[in-house]
């Protein structure tokens, strides 16, 4: 599962640094998630910067298609999925 949530971690992380990198960094937007995932599968995006009210956590089986997956309205900076599907790769977008 830890294995899991790194995957995860670079490909939450990675576009959005190499996005910043290029374009430069506005205060509202999301530059760093921390992703953690527990023993009984649960697993929690936590964002530290940004200056929304309210974001929405987006999750979807297909990196490139968001629109087919959930939408999930978060009032703060941590959000946990608490049913995530055993044995399938997710995919997570914070805006």
């Amino acid at each position: 599962m830890a294995v899991a949530a790194a995957v995860l971690f670079a490909m939450v992380a990675v576009p959005i640094s190499l996005r910043n990198a290029r374009h430069g960094t506005p205060n509202h937007e999301i530059t760093e998630i921390d992703v953690v995932s527990t023993p009984d599968g649960q697993v929690t995006l936590a964002w530290t910067n940004g200056s929304q009210k309210a974001y929405t956590v987006y999750k979807s089986s297909d990196p490139k298609d968001f629109r087919s997956g959930e939408a999930h309205v978060v009032l703060g900076t941590v959000w946990t999925d608490a049913s995530p599907a055993p044995g399938q790769v997710v995919f997570y977008r914070v805006e």
